[in-house]
């Protein structure tokens, strides 16, 4: 009877820790989704039937050593079945082993810490101790999700690097082993017992604050990148502006000798050169005149400096409309501009074939509505003005669309984002007083 009833409490706990797994991947690191092929689900449901069936039968049968040979083997279970719905990287296996390892730990201490207040039989009962660790962080996931309060874990974890989970994983499960041996062995006093509980406990806050260091440090090295970038754009952008003021000069210059000339043609009665003449003039015209005229020379700056950027991959930036040329401070219009340009340019490299930007640009009053359309690969986006994304380098994007998210929120407006077949486009919309 013991044996179904283990049966029965691995079942659970299989289930809980599926779900466990499944909002990981899906509602934290925002692994993006997949449709598996039928033998893809075929091989997995196998894999995992298999396993399921010879530790059902080793449980019955009461075969400790089959079910320890199988118990590193079950630790992988429910990422076998969550494969199916989400792109499993390297990384990802990294940190379902390392969240393995912690309900796996918690399952010990819960275990310990029940042995200690006299419920001997129940907390012997390893697959019991399981399920109470794994209905643990379930509610602790629900939580985080109704309160609307998630942690940027794909953030967190893309911070760590192999060596960082292998040391932490190493460390946790054996500080766990000495531990529970302690408490095994006769030779320890309770208050031994509690010293070791206590340095466990240390230990995992000490890995806690480690883990978090590490990520404030990242954060601070994409900032640092971020300002470091924005900073050269900016310095490049008024470099083109004086280079703009320099070739107006020598326009003016040259334009008054023309005209001198031309007047002197013209008193002459020489048609011919003074025709020849307003020809040349025409050319330097043309050629002193701006590729974008948005009404407002550091976007102006912007978009020459993309678009030469981009012709070389086949990418054409159109603008329709003016952008404002007062009341937005520079900065921000660097920081709006720059980013979503260079967020649509990057998605358009992707693609083959010529590819357009469209900028629509609407100037009402004190009212700036800023549309940018581009094509582009699938993309997720969450909560309207972010991108889900699962790479394993360090989120730039992130922090030019939340720069974008607090300039908008600056001037009591709104940043928005939206993708449909094929095609994405950001849209800003400012209160310019």
């Amino acid at each position: 009877m013991k044996s179904y009833f283990d049966v029965a409490i691995f079942f659970f706990w299989t289930i809980i820790e599926f779900i466990n797994i499944y909002l990981i991947a899906g509602e934290f690191l925002y692994l993006e989704k997949k449709k598996p092929t039928i033998r893809h689900i075929f091989f997995n449901v196998f894999v995992f039937w298999v396993l399921w069936c010879v530790f059902v039968v080793a449980t019955i049968k009461d075969n400790r050593i089959l079910i320890g040979l199988l118990y590193v083997p079950l630790l992988w279970k429910s990422l076998i079945i969550v494969s199916l719905f989400y792109k499993i990287k390297r990384k990802i296996v990294f940190i379902v082993f390392f969240f393995v390892t912690i309900s796996s730990t918690l399952a010990s201490n819960i275990g310990l810490l029940l042995k200690t207040i006299g419920y001997h039989k129940f907390a012997s009962n390893s697959f019991a101790m399981e399920l109470l660790a794994s209905t643990f962080f379930l509610i602790v996931f629900l939580s985080l999700l109704l309160i609307k309060k998630k942690f940027n874990m794909n953030v967190i974890f893309s911070s760590l690097g192999y060596i960082d989970y292998v040391l932490f994983i190493v460390i946790t499960y054996s500080i766990s082993m000495i531990e529970i041996g302690m408490f095994r062995s006769v030779k320890y006093s309770n208050a031994a017992r509690t010293v070791a509980v206590i340095a466990y406990i240390s230990v995992a806050l000490l890995i806690f604050r480690s883990i978090v260091t590490l990520v404030r440090k990242s954060h601070l090295e994409d900032i640092n990148q971020l300002l470091e970038k924005q900073m050269k754009q900016t310095t490049e952008y008024y470099n083109e502006l004086v280079e703009k003021e320099k070739d107006t000069r020598k326009f003016r210059h040259d334009i008054r000798n023309l005209l001198i000339g031309l007047y002197s043609l013209i008193r002459e009665n020489e048609n011919d050169k003074a025709l020849g003449y307003i020809d040349e003039l025409q050319e330097m015209t043309s050629h002193g005149s701006s590729k974008y005229n948005s009404g407002n020379f550091i976007a102006d700056a912007i978009l020459t400096a993309k678009s030469h950027r981009s012709e070389k991959d086949a990418i054409k930036i159109e603008l329709n409309g003016l952008m404002p040329s007062d009341k937005i401070a520079d900065s921000d219009i660097v920081i709006i501009l720059s980013n979503l340009l260079d967020n649509a340019i990057e998605a358009c490299e992707k693609l083959e074939g010529t590819k357009t930007i469209v900028i629509n640009s609407v100037l009402k009053k004190n009212i700036w509505v800023l549309l940018i359309t581009n094509p582009s690969e699938k993309v997720n986006i969450k909560n309207s003005n972010s991108i889900k994304t699962s790479k394993a380098e360090k989120d730039i994007h992130g922090f030019g669309l939340s720069n974008i998210n607090r300039v908008a929120k600056k001037y009591n407006g709104d940043f928005s984002l939206e993708y449909n077949e094929g095609i994405f486009q950001s849209k800003v919309q400012l209160m310019l007083q």
